[in-house]
């Protein structure tokens, strides 16, 4: 239990850290997220099912999420040409100005978390462990 707990408290930690960065972009790391998946792909497109499945923590809000992003013009939605009731979600250049800009603190943020605490061999156990672990959890 101890260590689940101590997991977590990383997580929210590194959480907290990540949203800082963020906070003058007027992003969430969820919406973070979201860009940077249609980033991968750029210029191909997204559907809804597909960028809710690459969420980190996946949610039945992620329209709400769009819809902010498409606000704010950072992403587009345009209904797929070959099914209807399919929207592609593609990623436009403001939004991948956005991630360009806030990358370079998420990175500087998150490599000061292990760097000038562990050494790439640590990193590269406690990274298998938490694969194995999460592996683990899938099938169960």
């Amino acid at each position: 239990m101890t260590m689940v707990v101590n997991i977590l408290r990383t997580g929210s930690l590194i959480d907290h850290k990540v949203s800082d960065v963020l906070k003058p972009f007027d992003i969430t790391h969820i919406q973070f997220n979201i860009l940077r998946s249609l980033e991968a792909i750029h210029p191909e497109v997204l559907s809804v099912g597909d960028i809710n499945n690459g969420l980190m923590f996946p949610t039945s809000d992620v329209t709400r999420l769009l819809d902010r992003l498409e606000k704010r013009a950072l992403i587009t939605r345009l209904i797929c040409p070959e099914n209807r009731r399919k929207m592609d979600i593609s990623i436009t250049d403001k939004g991948l100005n956005v991630i360009e800009n806030a990358l370079p603190g998420i990175e500087a943020v998150l490599d000061g978390y292990y760097r000038n605490n562990i050494s790439e061999n640590e990193r590269d156990l406690v990274v298998d462990v938490l694969k194995r672990i999460n592996n683990s959890l899938k099938t169960n």
